[in-house]
């Protein structure tokens, strides 16, 4: 089934975890998307000067099973980037027509949101005895906001923009402690190599990410997608905002703080049968 997830902002968010072969492949899809998606395997390997094994690697590093796959999403993208583009050529031209475009897109991000998963995050990160929260390059101011906030709530908590500190302390890391891996494109080497770590040591994992389909995906007990496209900015714009993720982040805060009151009308027997009283409690703040 075709998404709503973004090709070129993937490979966008990949391309520094790319082997060098690779970054031919997509530097040559972000350059000429037009042409990259008429051509078949052979024809793209030939144009980016690499082998077809190295096409179908780079379109799997970004999360898809092969390059067919990729290209009947790039075609997709190309045709629904022809409308919005017909949208934003009427700029909004005051702050408040701005901030309507981000919120807009943060309505779009409560669609793939369920209360339950954000629930049984904050059971998780209120039962674990360590939590560890890992991001890396332009994701990493995320994960420190996390980290941080977490740590203030009296969790023992550790995050580093340092891949070497943080992958060191998940290796001695065991069993009853918990990893947040964010990663919009799902395929930032190191984050992976953390979410390996931690399946290996018997930590649950939660996993913030983009992109449904990606490596770092699969590792996730619980996982929340965030919006691929910058709303404001569009698609082209790099680095990408992560005013979503920011946003999850302040969601699953408050969850923390709502605890107490939370388990009050939820135990972990009935948590189904009283998801609406939970949304009734939560409603007082305006969630």
């Amino acid at each position: 089934m075709i998404d709503n997830t973004s090709v070129l902002g993937a490979i966008r968010d990949s391309f520094e975890q790319m082997f060098a072969a690779e970054r031919k492949v997509a530097q040559y899809i972000l350059d000429e998307p037009e042409k990259a998606v008429l051509m078949n395997v052979s024809e793209l390997a030939n144009a980016s000067d690499v082998s077809d094994a190295t096409v179908v690697r780079m379109c799997k590093h970004v999360g898809y099973s092969g390059y067919y796959q990729m290209k009947i999403h790039l075609s997709h993208e190309l045709g629904r980037n022809i409308l919005q583009e017909k949208q934003r050529s009427r700029q909004p031209a005051t702050v408040k027509e701005m901030l309507e475009i981000q919120a807009a897109g943060l309505l779009e991000l409560a669609k793939s949101l369920d209360l339950k998963t954000l629930l049984d995050i904050a059971e998780m990160i209120q039962q674990s005895t360590v939590v560890h929260v890992v991001a890396v390059g332009h994701t990493t101011p995320v994960a420190m906001d996390l980290g941080f906030r977490i740590s203030r709530m009296g969790k023992s908590t550790m995050y580093s923009q340092i891949p070497e500190h943080f992958l060191a302390g998940l290796n001695n890391a065991r069993e009853g402690e918990l990893l947040i891996a964010i990663s919009r494109s799902g395929s930032s080497r190191q984050v992976l190599q953390a979410a390996e770590l931690a399946q290996e040591n018997g930590l649950k994992i939660v996993v913030i990410t983009a992109r449904e389909n990606s490596p770092l995906s699969k590792y996730g007990d619980r996982r929340i997608l965030t919006m691929s496209e910058n709303g404001l900015f569009g698609e082209n714009y790099s680095p990408a905002s992560h005013l979503c993720e920011m946003v999850v982040n302040d969601l699953l805060i408050h969850m923390l703080e709502s605890w107490d009151r939370i388990v009050r009308v939820v135990d972990d027997k009935s948590k189904e049968k009283e998801i609406d009283h939970v949304e009734y409690i939560l409603s007082e703040y305006k969630l």
